[in-house]
């Protein structure tokens, strides 16, 4: 992916060569009524998104069907049904703030973020599951339409590393407003965030009401904690406010985690409230360990 940071490509290419080997009990395939039948699309034709082989129309067929280029080719009228898909859909909410550019350790929240979006698509291909995404920008919300396979994989991520931004506000609320009005059915939805924006538990709530609903919190450890290094001068990009803080007291540093850990765990009370499952996941040097407990389901 050209203009991507070292970083950030070391990050995927890292994911993309461990996913392949894992299972997920996160993701599981939907299951369907047959002793014998796998995780993957049918040839039963069917409600779905694929298109299937044009044929001759009969009485009947619905006239939206109709494939007018092979019509034209044909000489008569070609209907084309769509194949069954036994897949789940998947839907990724992506939070690209610039409150996601922040880390101290070997990644930023945003190169954690991606790298979860990496992991699911390659889990959910492996599956035979189809995955879209919701991207929250603060230049808009931009929706990427459900696919699966390499080249949809691709397209997706590209599009996702490109958004993170440094500057401006995003609504991670609308955006998981805005993704819950694209399922056309009860699916999974995975909402990966650092979860600062006021109001989203609420959102989550409506969403963990109608489909399966997993919180992903992406978190620094120095957004918990202080290290004393004197005068520092901290920047918030997305509201422009600036601040002159003094890291030597140590009556700074106790106030600062006690509020920072207060709001911790009233975030992560709202979140468990409001339905959905929630992860954590920490940008320190055991990040894809993390991201793979969390996929087998023992992160929880």
């Amino acid at each position: 992916m050209i203009g991507l940071s070292s970083r950030t490509e070391e990050v995927l290419r890292i994911v993309r060569a461990a996913a392949p080997n894992w299972g997920s009990a996160l993701l599981p395939s939907r299951k369907v009524d047959s002793p014998f039948a796998g995780p993957h699309r049918t040839s039963r034709l069917g409600p779905g998104e694929d298109w299937g082989d044009a044929r001759n129309y009969r009485s009947g067929d619905d006239v939206r069907r109709i494939d007018w280029s092979a019509t034209a080719r044909s000489g008569s009228v070609q209907v084309r049904d769509t194949i069954a898909d036994r897949g789940m859909r998947i839907t990724l909410v992506i939070d690209c703030s610039p409150s996601m550019h922040f880390g101290t350790n070997s990644l930023t929240k945003s190169d954690l973020a991606l790298a979860v979006a990496a992991a699911v698509t390659t889990v959910a291909n492996k599956q035979g599951d189809s995955v879209a995404a919701m991207i929250v920008r603060p230049e808009g919300l931009h929706w990427v339409g459900p696919g699966s396979g390499v080249s949809h994989t691709n397209v997706l991520l590209r599009t996702l590393s490109r958004s993170f931004t440094t500057e401006g506000p995003a609504s991670f609320t609308e955006g998981l407003a805005r993704a819950a009005s694209h399922a056309s059915s009860s699916g999974l939805f995975v909402a990966v965030s650092d979860y600062h924006d006021p109001g989203c538990d609420q959102a989550l709530r409506r969403l963990a009401a109608q489909h399966r609903t997993i919180a992903v919190v992406v978190e620094d450890r120095r957004e918990l904690e202080l290290v004393p290094t004197g005068i520092i001068e901290v920047y918030d990009p997305e509201s422009g406010e600036q601040m002159v803080l003094d890291t030597d007291s140590p009556r700074f540093v106790e106030r600062f985690c006690e509020l920072a850990n207060s709001r911790r765990r009233t975030r992560d009370e709202s979140l468990r409230a409001s339905g959905a499952e929630v992860e954590h996941l920490e940008c320190g040097p055991n990040w894809l360990e993390s991201i793979e407990r969390m996929l087998a389901g023992r992160g929880r």
